[in-house]
Order: C-alpha cells, then sequence, then structure tokens
C-alpha cells in the first residue's frame, strides 16, 4: 500500500510540472499593456521582440518598451523552467523637446524609486511568465543626468504594471470626424469613414463574461463591458491618463446618435452599448470619448467592430437576429425566454416564433383553445408554422435537448411526458 501512495505522489509531480517554455512561444509577444491602479494607459507602441539562449535562460528583447523613446530596447531574462522574469539594468536616453537636451531614465523596481541613481543601478524589475504573457511587477523610471548621481523625478506620476502578451483580437474602426472649422468657431458637420478603413490588433481579457479591450485605439485606456445574452452593456468608465504623466484625467465612453446632425453636446448622456453577433464577433455601437467635464478626447466618434482569437458567451438561442429557443411551461407566465421565464400558453409560444425557431415543452398536459371551425366546439386545434418545430419531454432545466431523460429506447419515450390533448373536459357523445 506504502508503494502505491509514493507511485501515486510521483504521477501527481510529473503531471504538475509545467513544459518548458521555449523561445518560439516568448518570440510571439508583439504587445504591451501599461496598468495603473487596473486602468490601462499608453503601452508606447508595438513591440518587437527576438530572443537568445544563454546559461539555460531565454533573453527577450523588446524594441519599443517605453514611451520615453520608441528605439529602446529592454532585456528580460526568463528562466525556462520556472517562468520567473528579471529586467536587466535599463537605461533610456531621450530627446526632449522642450528643452533640447538629452535626457536620461533608469527603470527601476516601484518602491527603489525616491533612491538616487546610484543606490540602484542593479536593482531588478521582476515578474512572472504564464498563461502565454509576461506580467512585470510594479516598476517606474527615475530621471536623472548624465552623470547618474541625481534624482530628478519620476518618469510616471503613478507606478506602472506592465503586461507584455500577444495580440488576439482585430479592432474594425468606423469614425465619425468632426468637419469644425478652428478659425471661425463654425461647426460644419461630420464625414464618415465607414468600418473597415481603418483596422488595429488589439489585447482583449474575457474574465467571468466581463471582455475587456485594452488601449483601445491607442486613446490610453481601455473599453470593458459586461457580457448577458448577447448583449453588451458598460461596466466601467472609460480611463484615460494624458501623455501617461502629469495632468490625469478621468474618460467615459458615451453613446452617441448612429446619424449625428448637431453638434455632440447633446448627447452624451448614455452608457456604450453593443451586441455579440457571433462566438468570436462583437459590434461597439456609436459612442464618443469624453471627460468628466464635458471635453473630448480628440474629434472623433467610434463605431466598433471587434474579432477575437478565444470563443465569446455567444448564444444562438438568444440571438433576436438568428434562431431561437421559446420556452414553455404549464404555469408559465413570462416572455419564454428560459424556463424561469417560461410562457404558459402553447399556442402563444408558437405564434411568436419564427422560421427556424424551436418550442421546448416541459412536461404536462396542453390542451388548445383556437376554434378552426367557428361555432364548433369540438374543432379546437394548436396552429402550427412552416419552420417552427415543437420538442416536449422536458423537466424544466435543461440547456439543450440532448439532456432530456430518456424513458426507453424509443424515440417518443421520455420520463417527462408531454402531451398535447384534444379532450374539451366535456362528457363524450356518440351520435349515428
Amino acid at each position: 500500500m506504502r508503494n502505491l501512495f509514493l507511485l501515486i505522489v510521483a504521477l501527481f509531480g510529473i503531471m504538475s510540472v509545467n513544459a518548458t517554455i521555449t523561445e518560439e512561444e516568448l518570440s510571439s509577444l508583439n504587445c504591451k499593456i501599461d496598468l495603473i491602479n487596473g486602468s490601462s494607459t499608453n503601452s508606447g507602441g508595438k513591440l518587437t521582440c527576438t530572443t537568445s539562449t544563454a546559461s539555460g535562460k531565454i533573453t527577450l528583447s523588446t524594441t519599443g518598451f517605453c514611451k520615453v523613446s520608441e528605439y529602446a530596447t529592454v532585456s528580460l531574462i526568463i528562466d525556462p523552467e520556472t517562468g520567473d522574469v528579471t529586467m536587466s539594468p535599463q537605461t533610456l536616453v531621450a530627446f526632449d523637446e522642450d528643452t533640447y537636451e538629452t535626457v536620461y531614465y533608469l527603470i527601476v523596481p516601484a518602491e527603489d524609486k525616491d533612491k538616487s541613481p546610484m543606490e540602484v543601478y542593479t536593482s531588478r524589475v521582476t515578474g512572472k511568465y504564464e498563461n502565454g504573457r509576461i506580467t512585470l511587477n510594479a516598476w517606474n523610471a527615475i530621471k536623472t543626468s548624465s552623470s547618474f548621481s541625481d534624482n530628478l523625478g519620476n518618469l510616471y506620476p503613478n507606478d506602472v504594471t506592465s503586461i507584455i502578451a500577444t495580440t488576439n483580437a482585430s479592432v474594425s474602426l468606423g469614425i465619425w470626424e468632426s468637419l469644425y472649422n478652428w478659425d471661425t468657431w463654425a461647426f460644419n458637420g461630420w464625414i464618415k469613414h465607414d468600418m473597415g478603413d481603418i483596422t488595429k490588433n488589439a489585447y482583449a481579457e474575457l474574465n467571468n463574461e466581463v471582455l475587456t479591450i485594452y488601449n483601445f485605439d491607442e486613446l490610453q485606456g481601455s473599453l470593458q463591458f459586461n457580457i448577458n445574452s448577447n448583449d453588451l452593456s458598460a461596466k466601467t468608465d472609460f480611463v484615460s491618463y494624458t501623455r501617461q504623466r502629469q495632468n490625469a484625467r478621468t474618460y467615459k465612453a458615451k453613446s452617441i446618435p448612429a446619424e449625428m446632425t448637431e453638434e455632440y453636446y447633446d448627447f452624451l448622456t448614455e452608457p456604450v452599448s453593443g451586441k455579440l453577433t457571433g462566438k468570436n464577433n462583437l459590434e461597439v455601437y456609436n459612442f464618443a470619448i469624453v471627460s468628466d467635464d464635458n471635453d473630448i478626447s480628440g474629434s472623433e466618434y467610434y463605431q466598433v467592430n471587434v474579432t477575437t482569437d478565444f470563443d465569446l458567451p455567444y448564444s444562438e438561442e438568444t440571438d433576436p437576429q438568428g434562431p431561437k429557443v421559446i420556452r414553455v411551461k404549464t404555469d408559465g407566465t413570462g416572455n419564454g425566454s428560459s424556463w424561469g421565464n417560461a410562457m404558459g400558453d402553447l399556442q402563444a409560444a408558437i405564434d411568436a416564433a419564427n422560421a427556424g425557431d424551436e418550442v421546448w415543452i416541459a412536461a404536462g398536459t396542453y390542451k388548445p383553445v383556437n376554434l378552426i371551425r367557428n361555432n364548433k366546439p369540438t374543432s379546437r386545434a394548436f396552429i402550427l408554422k412552416d419552420g417552427v418545430s415543437l420538442y416536449g419531454g422536458f423537466a424544466g432545466t435543461e440547456n439543450s435537448r440532448d439532456e432530456r431523460v430518456k424513458s426507453s429506447d424509443e424515440a417518443w419515450a421520455y420520463a417527462n411526458a408531454t402531451i398535447l390533448s384534444g379532450d374539451d373536459d366535456e362528457p363524450d357523445t356518440w351520435n349515428r
């Protein structure tokens, strides 16, 4: 018995070991999301990643890591066995267009940002590679001189936590652009750029039916939506940090009309909404990006179509643009959208269905009330519709027809019998 126990432990240990990380999967990383207080900021552009192996570790060199310089290269050391990540000491050199001077920045862990450069020159930003992405712990950058002797402040007013991942969504934009004459301060209407004219790659995550699209259109923020029965509703405010530096401002996404004939101020009241149109597709309806004081971030309005590499919780049953399921129970009082909201009138359910729809009928006895011949009490019948399928045998909890319980191998035999009865409860008579 002891040997069996040891064997089980050994097998469990083998099964729990992570697969060795490869250069190929790391080199596929191509985007960076910077998070401040959980909200996305501008990532500084698309990353270009290259890898090399030395001393059993993988070095990932990323160009485009920081907005200080789009050409600055940052190196990350990844342990292929554990996924532990360590950033090599990083110095970024930039040209200040205001002072026409060269500026130096030293990337350090957040806890070291107030120290002198000489104290922290060997400090390391750390992180982890798992689930196909690198997450770096909080960091910042010390501004210093060429002598690296003074701490002249920090690059960012808030510490940054970064994610380095592979883009997994395509964002197609339709834009309403304001035709505003700044010389005469006159509003001259709008011009529409059609969907597909502008397409960007993005990184998106789905957690508990909350979809987050990071770095939306490089507007230094993220959009979050609740997804419920294919409908999208705004979950949180759109958050932006201007230039990722000083004067951080909060922005919201606000709904606007599909066709715009006036200036925007009268319309910026409703949250953004949208619709899932497939298991990998969603449409986000027209909206503008507005600050708390009603300031527009740019003069553009957006309609967005997103295609994801991963499945969204799309349900054909609840999509009004496609086939749906209408549920019926003997004691139902609802609209048939779920068992808890089932209809009680079978004929009404049939009448509400369209070709391709299904009517699921829970166990019980159902009797027609419609007369197919006037003044003929015995002519009551259920009136069917072409293309509408009726299914019985449900207990009233199932999510698919396959979940119905059979009582025998006969095609019609189910444990929960659904009976469509023509008995009108009147005494039966026989007239020769």
